[in-house]
Formats: structure tokens, sequence, C-alpha cells
């Protein structure tokens, strides 16, 4: 049985934990938030695989923890495999079947409160809003503030969002150059204006057109 986003129904409060026997084996646990599987989870894993970003190991060790910067020089591709005993750095195959990405989770799963987006107009500036998915980021750029769309543009925060938490590159890019556009334009309000409708229409064409 293969659980995707492992944390969900198998973290703490998860609906699963309570039915779950994994040490009956023959799960595969898919996460990127190992941390919070319970430990008679962690307990039962006789083989972890971690792709680039992880700087440490969830249920099984490593001897040899340069292993870590070696994956992070290697990037994507590559993947440490740990076995009871040996821990060893991999080179992916290529995969075989075309990337389709999770559309109606980027869209409305609501992400932990660590990773959502937090507006607001500045440096010591109360928060306005958060966003914990595309559809609230969506929202909260129709109806934020001019001073919120130029702070976060110039910190190229939003393009960092998306790149860091979807890992969407495209997306991430697209946020990119229309922040870069807006630092570079005057401070009339249009241009302001411009910038939001570029946003919320390279949203929509990137995630709502796939509905």
């Amino acid at each position: 049985m293969l659980v995707d986003e492992a944390h969900d129904p198998f973290g703490d409060r998860g609906a699963l934990i309570q039915i779950a026997r994994p040490d009956l084996k023959g799960f595969i646990f898919v996460t990127y938030h190992p941390e919070l599987l319970p430990a008679e989870v962690l307990a039962e894993v006789e083989v972890e695989i971690i792709l680039p970003g992880a700087s440490t190991s969830a249920a099984l060790p490593v001897d040899d923890p340069s292993l870590f910067d070696q994956l992070a020089r290697a990037g994507r591709g590559h993947a440490i495999v740990i076995t009871r005993g040996k821990a060893s750095l991999v080179t992916l195959a290529h995969r075989q079947t075309r990337h389709l990405r999770h559309w109606h989770k980027y869209v409305a799963g609501r992400l932990p409160q660590p990773k959502r987006f937090y507006l607001h107009a500045g440096p010591g500036a109360p928060f306005d809003a958060s966003a914990a998915n595309l559809v609230e980021l969506h929202r909260e750029l129709a109806r934020c503030e001019e001073a919120v769309l130029r702070h976060h543009a110039a910190g190229h925060d939003f393009s960092r969002w998306i790149g860091e938490v979807f890992a969407d590159s495209a997306l991430a890019h697209t946020f990119a150059a229309i922040e870069d556009e807006l630092l570079s334009s005057s401070n009339d309000d249009r241009d302001a204006e411009l910038a939001r409708h570029a946003f919320l229409g390279a949203i929509d064409s990137h995630y709502f057109a796939h509905d």
C-alpha cells in the first residue's frame, strides 16, 4: 500500500493512525514531513529514501553525515537510500511516465501554518491576512492594499514562496518577472493594479485552466 502525503492520514492526529498496522509491512510512506509520523510508524521502516532538500534522516541512522552534503551538490535525480546497516548515494533512473502536478492540492489543499504566506505592508506592520493555498493567495492578491502588494513584490516574496513551497518553477518565474516589472515602474497606482491583475491572471491560466 502506497500512502502519499502520509503525514496527514498517519500523523499523530490522522484518521488512520488508530487502525493502521505498519508492523504488518507492505507500506510505502511518501511524505515531506516525516517528523510528523509517530514513533511506532517510524520504528517499522526498513528502507528510507531521501531526496535533495533534506538534511537528516527520519527513521534509520546514517553513519556518514557527509552523504547529505553530497546529495545537496548532486541535486535533482539523486537520492540517499538507507537500509538497516547501509546508506548510499544513488542516481535515479529517468521517469517513464509524464509528470502530472497535483493541481487541486496546490490550488485548494491547506498548508500547515509555518508554510503559509502571511501578507503585511512591511517590517513591523501587522499581518493583514494569510494564504494556505493558491486559491487563498488569489483572493488576497485581489483585495490587498497596494502597500502590501509593493512590499512583497520588492522582496520577491510571492515568487519565492511559490517556488519553495510548491516547487513550481514555471509559475515562480512568471511571478518574479511581474515583481521585477513592478519594481522598475513608477509609484503610479495604475502600475500596482496592472501587477495585481498580472499576478491573478498567472494563477488563473497556470492552475484554474486545468480544472
